[in-house]
């Protein structure tokens, strides 16, 4: 093989091989092309971030500031703890004690049942069934219980759940686990 048609063919194993790169790194963009599946993967790390801290309440502090500083007006949080309790510091949303605790009894339990099955039907749980209105009230009126269970999938899968046209509800994101 003459020198320049070796030249030729590792300019041509190279651009192949750059073209395979790029088509790594695009694939690896692609989830975040809508941004359901961009705001899921934003909220999911700002809460593992959280859990994986020493002081897990503080670090979801500065998670929640930075994130509504980067997006103004575009996100609330309602934050409990393991047993229902509403962390004030945490929380956006003013007054609704009762039925921010019915809603976190019918998350609950989709995520526990979600947990043994991840196919469950929310409507086929008593806690969701018997809430909804409650919990459309304060996530979303046409929130679609089945989409309940987005926020779970895994990624690319996982996303948040469309839920209103009101643009400070339009979206919502749920997630089980720390702070604690």
């Amino acid at each position: 093989m003459t020198n320049a048609r070796l030249l030729e063919a590792r300019a041509e194993r190279d651009r192949l091989l750059a073209g395979r790169r790029l088509e790594a790194l695009l694939d690896r963009l692609d989830p975040y092309t809508r941004d359901a599946f961009f705001f899921q993967d934003l909220l999911k790390r700002a809460w593992e971030e959280a859990a994986a801290a020493p002081d897990p309440v503080r670090r979801m502090l500065v998670c929640r500031r930075r994130l509504q500083r980067a997006f103004p007006g575009g996100m609330q949080f309602v934050v409990w703890d393991g047993q229902g309790r509403l962390q004030e510091r945490l929380t956006d949303v003013r007054g609704l004690r009762y039925v921010l605790g019915k809603v976190w009894a019918s998350l609950r339990a989709l995520t526990m049942a979600g947990r043994q099955d991840p196919t469950v039907d929310p409507l086929g749980l008593p806690e969701v069934a018997e809430q909804i209105t409650l919990v459309r009230s304060v996530l979303g009126n046409f929130l679609v219980p089945w989409h309940l269970r987005l926020p779970f999938l895994p990624n690319p899968l996982g996303s948040v759940i469309l839920a209103d046209f009101r643009p400070d509800r339009s979206h919502c994101y749920c997630w089980s686990g720390c702070p604690r």
